[in-house]
């Protein structure tokens, strides 16, 4: 689970039955965020420093979406799942080889969301509950926001 090193991310569904199975993947070399579902709009994206890069509010969770400078697609993966009264989330070995890539591509945004996933990583590594987190605020809100 997490960072290949053929120098891929891959984002795993962390809940349900497709559970452990692929959510998509980011590629390091072309830095293409690839959801395995895909529709009109939701499409590999390209992050770069025009790209805007969201954290997504959905009624049982958190998703990363990409979207292009002109707002005509989309990729979203899933970072953060509603499980019981907690949270799971992806593991550190996906979310900071994340962070680096946003640090580096610095998409639209990117200073904004940041302190969202170094936190939700630190708390994962030290085995903490994710109730609190910032990540977790935002659960249930809907459309995209960057803190």
């Amino acid at each position: 689970m997490g960072a290949t090193g053929a120098g891929t991310i891959v984002f795993l569904h962390l809940v349900g039955p497709e559970k452990g199975s692929p959510a998509g993947t980011f590629d390091c070399g072309t830095g293409v965020l690839t959801p395995v579902r895909t529709s009109l709009m939701v499409k590999p994206v390209r992050l770069e420093r025009r790209a805007y890069v969201h954290l997504r509010g959905r009624k049982t969770g958190v998703d990363l979406s990409v979207e292009r400078f002109n707002g005509w697609r989309q990729a979203r993966v899933p970072l953060l799942e509603s499980v019981g009264s907690d949270y799971v989330s992806q593991p550190p070995e996906v979310v900071r080889p994340l962070i680096a890539e946003i640090e580096a591509r610095r998409p639209i945004w990117a200073d904004k969301l940041l302190p969202a996933l170094v936190e939700n990583a630190n708390l994962v590594e030290k085995d903490r509950s994710l109730l609190s987190s910032l990540l977790a605020r935002r659960v249930g809100a809907g459309g995209n926001w960057s803190l």
